[in-house]
């Protein structure tokens, strides 16, 4: 299940979450939805300022790598599920599904791509991440990049994949 966004709503005002089905039926775990390969990927879940965040994450090593989806319909493991293994294989990997993404849950007010900034901040703090590269996707390159320029101690490195501009207006 992946969360949409109705063509006649503006995401950076959305008040709830449209649930719909992909391939027509239910996901029961993550193994159907990313390429797993002989790594270790699971779903976990942290609160970051009283919204549930939901993550994949998987692997060992030295250089953590967070991933950023897009937006509009996108989630963590529509992004990067074919990569999630082969990258476990390497590095410790966290694919984060941004607020009213991929079953994270959609907080109170507008979203707004200071608001994913903040969300991804929080979630490394949280989670306790220290100096990963962040990739991000789209929006998430956005966020990506806000989030360098707002926190350049919380990254080491950015890689921005065909972001947007870092107004304060999310893309319709």
């Amino acid at each position: 299940i992946h969360e949409a966004i109705p063509p006649d709503r503006n995401p950076g005002v959305i008040t709830e979450p449209v649930q719909t089905l992909t391939d027509m039926r239910v996901i029961k775990n993550v193994s159907e939805l990313v390429d797993t390969g002989d790594a270790d990927v699971t779903e976990e879940t942290v609160t970051v300022e009283d919204t549930r965040l939901r993550y994949l994450t998987g692997g060992d090593g030295e250089t953590p790598l967070v991933l950023l989806h897009g937006g509009i319909i996108d989630a963590a493991y529509i992004s990067w599920g074919e990569l999630l293994g082969p990258l476990a294989k390497q590095t410790r990997v966290y694919a984060l599904n941004l607020p009213g993404y991929g079953g994270s849950e959609l907080p109170e007010g507008p979203l707004s791509m200071d608001r994913h900034v903040e969300a991804v901040a929080g979630f490394i703090e949280q989670v306790g991440i220290d100096d990963p590269v962040v990739a991000g996707t789209s929006m998430g390159g956005g966020a990506a990049i806000g989030l360098a320029l707002s926190y350049p101690d919380r990254v080491s490195q950015v890689v921005a994949l065909e972001a947007f501009g870092l107004g304060t207006e999310l893309p319709s």
